[in-house]
Order: structure tokens, then sequence, then C-alpha cells
């Protein structure tokens, strides 16, 4: 099974609070395979609740770790970094295959 995982730098003003997280949970669930988000230093959460995003109080600055595994790992990664890092290219350097 894929596992893909990459690290954002928050840079929206409000971190991923509610507007952003709620975006954030949309796109995951547009996704079948498991989405799993964490805080540098904090507990890992499921991606795909809002709830669960919420209570990482990510903030501006903060590092996150979004990490996928299944058939459509990939693609889920490339799309939630383009999201939360405003870009198209969501790809690059950040997402990383780790099995």
């Amino acid at each position: 099974m894929s596992v893909y995982e990459a690290k954002v730098v928050l840079q929206d003003s409000v971190g991923l609070h509610a507007r952003p997280a709620a975006l954030v949970v949309q796109e995951a669930n547009k996704f079948k395979c498991t989405i799993r988000v964490s805080k540098e230093g904090g507990r890992e959460v499921d991606g795909k609740s809002i709830l669960g995003i919420m209570s990482l109080n990510a903030g501006r600055g903060a590092t996150v770790t979004i990490r996928a595994e299944g058939e459509d790992a990939h693609e889920a990664i490339v799309h939630i970094v383009a999201l939360l890092t405003g870009t198209l290219e969501g790809e690059g350097d950040s997402v990383v295959r780790k099995e």
C-alpha cells in the first residue's frame, strides 16, 4: 500500500482554524485513502475530521505533517499541500513516498 507524507509550514494568518480546517477536511474527504495530520511535537488526528484538525491548535508558523495511506494517497497529498501552501504545484520536494 502506498504511503506518502508531506510537511507544511502554515502561512495563513489564522493557521488551521475554522475555515482553513474546513477546506482541508472537504478536500481530504474527496479521497479514499486514510489521511492523518499532526502538528510538530503533537498528536496525530484524522485528516477527515474538522474537530480533529481544529484540536491541533496549529497557528501561523506551525509545521504540520500530512500522511496519506492508500490507493489515491499521492493525489490526496498533492491536493492538500497545494491547498495549504496556496500553490498549484503542491508536489515539489515536500511530498515523500514513505513505503
